[in-house]
């Protein structure tokens, strides 16, 4: 896939935005490059994993179309698992738990589970399952989107592969 980056942008909210036009005008490669271009200068956690997001959304879509794009995708989702931690910690300050707020759904976590299930690794989706769980993740609702995840949360998608494994 190549990456064909727009002239004239310089800062990384131009990438971003270019991006998310870009994604809601379906037009993926291009949000692809334009993420991947604010990715390599963004610093700040947040806005590193919500770019994680976009890109993990723009591959998976693009999964049919380029032989690479699944690929990129799970390299995505675990370059966004691995900065979990410290993001929980930066939301956890920003949102702090007593204002009613709890991690937001991991996109990265959930891609990655869907993926791994329909490639029948189960074993992966089961350490994907602990780790959320540990990081305090549970996938149930989202306060800060208003929206829900799974219906049940990685501790019933734990148990349910376990009896599956068994």
């Amino acid at each position: 896939m190549v990456l064909n980056l727009k002239s004239g942008m310089n800062n990384k909210v131009d990438y971003f935005d270019a991006g998310y036009d870009a994604f809601y005008k379906k037009n993926y490669e291009a949000a692809i490059s334009n993420f991947t271009a604010a990715l390599n200068i963004e610093k700040n956690i947040f806005q590193i994993h919500m770019i994680h997001n976009e890109l993990i959304q723009s591959f998976y879509r693009l999964r049919n179309t380029y032989p690479d794009a699944l690929e990129n995708c799970i390299l995505f989702c675990k370059k966004d698992i691995e900065i979990l931690p410290e993001f929980a910690r930066y939301y956890k300050k920003e949102w702090p738990p007593e204002k009613g707020s709890s991690l937001p759904e991991c996109p990265s976590l959930k891609q990655l589970i869907i993926i791994y299930e329909k490639q029948k690794k189960f074993d992966e989706v089961i350490k994907i399952c602990l780790f959320a769980i540990a990081h305090g993740y549970d996938d149930r609702y989202d306060w800060y989107n208003k929206t829900y995840g799974t219906k049940k949360g990685f501790k019933e998608k734990l148990i349910k592969l376990e009896k599956k494994r068994s």
